[in-house]
Order: structure tokens, then sequence, then C-alpha cells
């Protein structure tokens, strides 16, 4: 589904040109990241002509620094939604669920999910989200193309993570177009409007084989009143309290794995990023 979301991104980088940088943001910290985006002009913007949230890819400028970003101002609500898969009630599609997972991601430092921001674009507010620089595919293409990684050893690291962290905001709409993977095999999560549900069981907690050791401990941690100073601003009570109920059920489940296969066998640990 979101594949097409990638695929009028990328072309709406060539209409809108390559950005001249002043300095390089390669290094550039995500607090710094954040400032620009939520300071910066706008300088051109393209509007997706495809792609269920429509999203607008622009090239932003503080003066010393630009660079690219996409803006997403997609805020649904529909009581019955139906799916291939079914219908869902009380439905959500929003850009808020990306600020979200970037300050989530942030609080885990994950560092797999784009610094994302809440800002006034015109008459709306949106997400405006930090381009992901050097991505050569996504994991569609990957597949498609039986690419590998020369570390797939740290490549399943990664993809643990993304596994763990798709069951904590219950993201219904994973898919290899929202898996980014830039030239050093570093791994992006984006486009998170259709995640954050208000279950409070884990969706696919077969999934979970292993976890990173630091993000297990974290995770211990992670109770309502933490998650409401974190994401007050952009969940409900009850999504609050979704994300809550299956921290506490992620850990439980990797508890039960330890104890019956030992810590070797289920925790390991990521190289600092």
């Amino acid at each position: 589904m979101r594949c097409c979301l990638l695929a009028s991104a990328i072309a709406a980088s060539v209409l809108l040109g390559p950005p001249a940088l002043a300095q390089s943001p390669a290094d550039l910290p995500r607090d710094a990241q954040e400032a620009f985006l939520r300071t910066a002009e706008i300088v051109s913007s393209q509007r997706s002509s495809t792609g269920i949230t429509v999203p607008t890819n622009a090239v932003l400028s503080d003066g010393t620094l630009t660079h690219r970003a996409q803006i997403q101002d997609v805020d649904i609500f529909e009581r019955e939604f139906k799916t291939v898969t079914g219908t869902e009630i009380n439905f959500r599609d929003s850009y808020k669920y990306n600020i979200a997972a970037y300050l989530l991601d942030k609080h885990l430092d994950l560092r797999m999910v784009p610094v994302s921001v809440s800002h006034r674009v015109g008459s709306r507010t949106a997400a405006v989200t930090w381009w992901v620089d050097t991505v050569m595919m996504n994991e569609l293409d990957r597949v498609e193309q039986q690419q590998r990684s020369a570390d797939p050893r740290g490549w399943a690291s990664q993809m643990y993570v993304v596994r763990v962290f798709d069951q904590l905001i219950d993201n219904i709409d994973r898919n290899g177009g929202n898996l980014l993977i830039t030239d050093d095999w570093t791994i992006s999560m984006i486009d998170h409007t259709r995640a954050f549900r208000t279950r409070k069981s884990l969706r696919t907690p077969d999934n979970l084989e292993w976890c990173e050791r630091q993000l297990l401990a974290k995770l211990r941690v992670l109770d309502e009143g933490t998650l409401t100073s974190l994401l007050g601003e952009q969940l409900s009570g009850t999504e609050i309290e979704g994300v809550a109920a299956r921290a506490a059920l992620i850990v439980e489940h990797f508890d039960a794995r330890i104890a019956d296969l030992g810590e070797g066998a289920v925790l390991y640990d990521l190289p600092p990023r």
C-alpha cells in the first residue's frame, strides 16, 4: 500500500531537483534537525499525485542549511473502515502518529525513525519529517532484487528491533515500502499514520524471537505516566494505555523466553549508532 508513497516521493525529489547544501546534514544531531524542521522556510514543494495519504515533498532552507522534508497533514477518523482483512472500528489515519513514533523512538534511543515534528504549514497542522538521505532501496526492492547485506547479523539485529517496535505501536500498515535502506544498510522506519491502535494485546507475538538488551530494559520502565509526558500531545488517553499495556506484554513475552531458553538465546546488543 505504502510503496506507492515512496515511488511518488522519489519522483517528486527529481522534479524538485537536488538541494544545494550550505553545510552537510549527515551528522546533524536530532535536536538540531527538530529545530530546523520547525523554523526553516519551504523553498519548493510537490504534492504527490498518488498515495493514500497524499504527502507533500518539500525543500526547506533556513539560510544556512537546505534539506528535504516530507509533510503529511492527513487526519482522518471513521467509525467503521473496511479493509481487505475486515472492518476496523474507530479507524484513525493521522499525521500525529508519525510524530509519536519519532518521539517514542527517541525515548528508546533506537535512531531508526526519522525526526518528525508538529508544525503549522499553511492553514493546517502537519507532521514535517526529515528526509532520509542516501536511500538506495526499500525492503520491497531488496527482496525483489534478492539483495543481501554484507553483515547478515547486523541486518537481522535491526529487523528484530523493527518487529518489537511495530508490536509496541501496534502498526497495522508495516510493509516493505516503508522500510528504507540507506547505502550503509541502515534501516529507517517511515510512515506510521496507521499505528497506535488502542488494543491491549500483541497483534503477532510469534514475531518476537530476539530483543536488543537495552531496548528491553527501557520497555520495563515504560509506564503510562512516562508515555503521557512523552506523547500526550499526539495520542489520546486510550491510545497511551494501549502502548503501556503492549510494552508490559512484550517484557512478559521476552522474560518467558529468557526463562525457557536463557539470555544468550533471546537478548543481543546493537553496536552504538
